[in-house]
């Protein structure tokens, strides 16, 4: 039985259409961009705002994910950020 709050429920849902929406806006927009002038060519500008599109997607998972209590952790190369508990004995989830 589902004991989390109705409130709670409607936000992680919402949060996941939202950043459902942001990705598939990435993709119509880098598809689209292929087929005005000048074709086949991608503008820079379109790449920045994919990636700051599909970012901000990837976020809206990311706090969502963090909300269930789960952990989030980022590496580019020697640079590798962990955040919640990293400990497996200690991550558990609470219903």
């Amino acid at each position: 039985m589902n004991t989390e709050p109705k409130t709670k429920r409607a936000h992680n849902v919402s949060a996941r259409t939202f950043s459902y929406l942001l990705f598939a806006v990435s993709a119509v927009l880098i598809t689209v961009s292929l087929f005005i002038p000048p074709q086949g060519v991608i503008d820079s500008s379109v790449l920045v705002a994919v990636g700051e599109l599909t970012a901000m997607g990837g976020m809206v998972k990311m706090f969502d994910s963090i909300d269930k209590g789960q952990t989030a952790k980022f590496q580019h190369g020697q640079t590798s950020i962990t955040i919640g508990d990293d400990d497996p004995d200690t991550n558990t989830k609470t219903t």
